[in-house]
């Protein structure tokens, strides 16, 4: 009647684990902690820290930025470990248009030898990894690109040239639809905020290609690159008028 001991001992020991889990207790299972909100200087630390080659398959969600889960992977250009690249971005799955609203861009980034991935990283982030990886241009750099240097060939699109005073110089070719001609423009791309004048450059306004016909648009131009242009043209002007005078 008072049942085996063992059984008496099997239903103690089922109600008191059933007791911790409902309270809490050391047989419990802790739900994991949310993952920590981020501000965009934390996002920026960890993008642009030194890579340990012995976590290349880690994937992992670092927290979160204005809300929105921040996903930390690694990516080769070229032979891994010493192509290595870490990549912070927005997994969208189905929001596909909500990148830009959550301060993203849409950013191709090599995966492997003749591949190309897109991924949605935060602006700042992609802006600091640019500026961390650019070489260094002196004003000098500048004005002899803007006085006829010899500019770098470059096929299409937007491409990073250097920094100039921890401000992004960009290079960016634009071409007509038919044929091999097209313009090249040489621009500032000042941090988020920032103004051109503060960055180092003056507003111009280029003509540049587009498909069939082309546009007028403007852009930042360094200043030293602006000053020695302006200069090399008015030095040309004045070659012209003294040869058609002779």
């Amino acid at each position: 009647m008072g049942g085996r001991p063992w059984m008496r001992m099997s239903a103690a020991a089922g109600f008191a684990g059933g007791l911790a889990l409902m309270c809490g207790g050391p047989g419990a299972r802790a739900d994991p902690p949310p993952p920590p909100e981020l501000t965009d200087a934390d996002a920026v630390a960890a993008a642009v820290a030194p890579i340990d080659p012995a976590r290349l398959s880690e994937r992992r969600v670092l927290g979160t930025l204005g809300g929105h889960p921040l996903t930390m992977e690694y990516r080769c250009d070229g032979p891994c470990p010493a192509g290595a690249y870490r990549v912070l971005h927005y997994d969208l799955h189905e929001d596909l248009d909500n990148c830009e609203a959550w301060g993203g861009a849409w950013t191709e980034l090599p995966t492997q030898p003749g591949r190309q991935e897109l991924f949605c990283i935060p602006r700042k982030v992609r802006y600091a990894q640019e500026l961390a990886q650019a070489k260094r241009l002196t004003a000098d750099d500048l004005a002899a690109l803007g006085a006829g240097g010899e500019w770098p060939p470059v096929a299409g699109g937007v491409h990073v040239l250097g920094r100039f005073n921890d401000v992004l110089v960009r290079i960016e070719r634009h071409s007509y639809d038919i044929g091999a001609f097209g313009t090249t423009t040489l621009w500032l791309d000042p941090p988020e905020g920032e103004t051109c004048e503060a960055a180092g450059g003056v507003t111009r306004v280029r003509t540049v290609a587009r498909g069939i016909t082309s546009s007028r648009d403007a852009f930042c131009i360094p200043k030293p690159f602006d000053d020695a242009e302006q200069a090399a043209a008015q030095r040309r002007e004045r070659e012209l008028l003294e040869r058609s005078d002779r």
